[in-house]
């Protein structure tokens, strides 16, 4: 009779947690599906527990208590789906598993930030045997597998209170400071976690960042906690179930978790970046080529040093991948995907680094859910073709890239007057008739201008200063195509594009 009790009991569980129920006396809980078990309750599962996964999806449970209130008295398994043909980050939910569950490689690395010295790729090393907890492991798989962390015994499912050791290493002559400190941890359970909960993390030794590579767009995804949270390049919230991620500790100490943390279905990440009445200027440009995408971020807050500021700053993590074009802002010679300022001044100048391993062409645009104020006018200054783009007035910069290119050539300048940019641009009208180019004064008083022509590959073919009251005229001599006219009038650019 009580076998039938428990049994039943089990349907009714299976039935509620949105799981099946084997005929092998097995409760499974499919992918989509999670089981909560709120602190201040219990769980007894008196027979083995799966958690299923697929391509999609996975099952998660979800034990949120803080006194072992979960029992089982089966086995115990935690499937991953993992793809063929790519880099993974993953975690062990157990405490038992070992390298040899990756079937078909032994590409499998762990990173030691005590080794970087003056390059951080010195801090891969080589890894086989038992998988430690909460630590993070870098896998190559050349063919898709379903990975089973499993055990005989129940205990071995990770639940409680865990950390791991981080480390920042400083050496004269050493890395870059925004090359330091990367330390590859991992969510050690079966469920993913909150990192905005209200309880259950210790940060103190990391900046409050998260960085989880995405093996489908080939960058890494981050998210900033701290007081103003951000996400770029589709970070969010959350991190999934035994999955590896990066942090950037800022000394040596331990970095703790414990169930608190632990969540059921990771909803969408509220719109951070939308604008609102209590949200901050905020500027996100999009460097696009080879069809893949790379995110940086500048914004405004209050209090905001021009240094690093731990908690709203974050550093770059630059993706591995050659097809894809890399962007950060520069601070002190070190690189930002998040660069937090303390407000926009007067021709406030934040240099640019962008890179990409294939020639060709290249995009730079602002999102549009960029929030700068109307009135405030920003511009991409390319100093090796001389050029000026207002990217306030026209949000694409589309341009010709070589791999010996400068990845400083770039510079976004902000100047908080757009109505003076905006009047100065309708003071002139270019155009042209005949393989002449017409250059318009329509307020007709005396003003000196350097006139600058050049091609669509951004360069300089003819280059004038005059002194222009009403109309001037210019024949280039130039073969038949489209250019670009800079007119040059004070501090301000403006560009107009003619056909000859």
């Amino acid at each position: 009779m009580k076998q039938l009790i428990r049994h039943i009991a089990l349907i009714i569980l299976a039935v509620l947690c949105g799981s099946d129920l084997m005929l092998q006396a097995q409760v499974v809980i499919n992918p989509g599906s999670a089981l909560t078990v709120k602190d201040g309750t219990a769980l007894f599962v008196g027979t083995s527990l799966t958690l299923r996964s697929n391509s999609a999806k996975s099952g998660f449970l979800v034990d949120q208590t803080m006194s072992n209130g979960v029992g089982i008295t089966g086995s115990v398994a935690v499937e991953r789906y993992l793809s063929a043909n790519a880099w993974h980050n993953v975690s062990a939910p157990l405490s038992n598993a070992n390298s040899s569950l990756f079937t078909g490689t032994d590409l499998i690395f762990w990173y030691d930030e005590t080794q970087v010295l003056n390059d951080w790729n010195f801090g891969w090393m080589w890894h086989t045997g038992a998988l430690n907890a909460m630590q993070g492991y870098d896998v190559f798989l050349p063919a898709t597998i379903t990975v089973s962390y499993s055990s005989a015994n129940p205990g071995d499912l990770n639940t409680g209170n865990f950390n791991i050791g981080v480390t920042r290493t400083n050496l004269a002559d050493g890395e870059t400071e925004s090359h330091k400190g990367w330390n590859l941890v991992g969510n050690p359970y079966p469920s993913p976690v909150d990192w905005l909960a209200a309880s259950g993390w210790n940060k103190s030794a990391i900046n409050d960042a998260k960085y989880t590579w995405n093996e489908l767009t080939q960058v890494y995804t981050i998210f900033l906690g701290g007081g103003s949270p951000i996400g770029l390049n589709g970070g969010t919230r959350f991190i999934p179930s035994n999955q590896g991620f990066w942090v950037q500790a800022l000394q040596n100490g331990l970095f703790n978790l414990n169930n608190s943390a632990r969540v059921g279905q990771m909803e969408a990440t509220p719109d951070y970046y939308k604008a609102s009445e209590t949200d901050w200027p905020t500027l996100k440009l999009v460097a696009s080529g080879n069809g893949f995408n790379d995110e940086a971020i500048i914004r405004f807050i209050p209090g905001a040093s021009p240094g690093f500021d731990q908690d709203v700053d974050a550093a770059k993590l630059f993706s591995p991948s050659l097809v894809v074009p890399q962007l950060a802002s520069v601070m002190e010679n070190n690189f930002l995907a998040i660069n937090t300022m303390d407000g926009i001044l007067p021709a406030l100048a934040v240099p640019l680094f962008f890179s990409a391993d294939i020639d060709g062409e290249y995009m730079l645009k602002v999102s549009p859910v960029s929030s700068i104020p109307a009135d405030v006018a920003y511009v991409i200054r390319d100093r090796q073709l001389g050029l000026s783009h207002p990217l306030s007035q026209d949000p694409v910069l589309v341009f010709d890239y070589r791999t010996g290119d400068d990845p400083r050539r770039f510079t976004l300048v902000f100047e908080p007057d757009q109505q003076g940019i905006t009047n100065k641009a309708n003071d002139f009208s270019v155009f042209s008739h005949n393989g002449d180019i017409t250059i318009v004064h329509k307020p007709g008083t005396p003003v000196e201008v350097n006139i600058s022509l050049y091609n669509l590959l951004g360069q300089l073919v003819s280059s004038d200063l005059v002194t222009l009251t009403k109309t001037v005229a210019i024949r280039p001599f130039l073969p038949k195509a489209c250019y670009i006219v800079q007119l040059a009038v004070g501090e301000q650019l403006l560009q107009y594009k003619v056909n000859l």
